[in-house]
């Protein structure tokens, strides 16, 4: 049996999504909206929203 993946739900902010991807070693996290599947974000998409909110 594999582990559930990570997931967030959709308001989460960016600074804690980031904090939950370095702590855990996965290729993404599953974004959820009142429990159901709405997305996926990757360390990619993370590191471009973190670069177009530093410039």
């Amino acid at each position: 049996m594999e582990d559930a993946p990570l997931s967030v739900e959709d308001h989460t902010p960016v600074l804690h999504l980031l904090e939950t991807l370095s702590q855990h070693s996965v290729p993404f996290v599953a974004v959820l909206r009142q429990g159901k599947l709405v997305g996926i974000l990757t360390r990619t998409d993370v590191m471009r929203i973190l670069m177009e909110l530093a410039l």
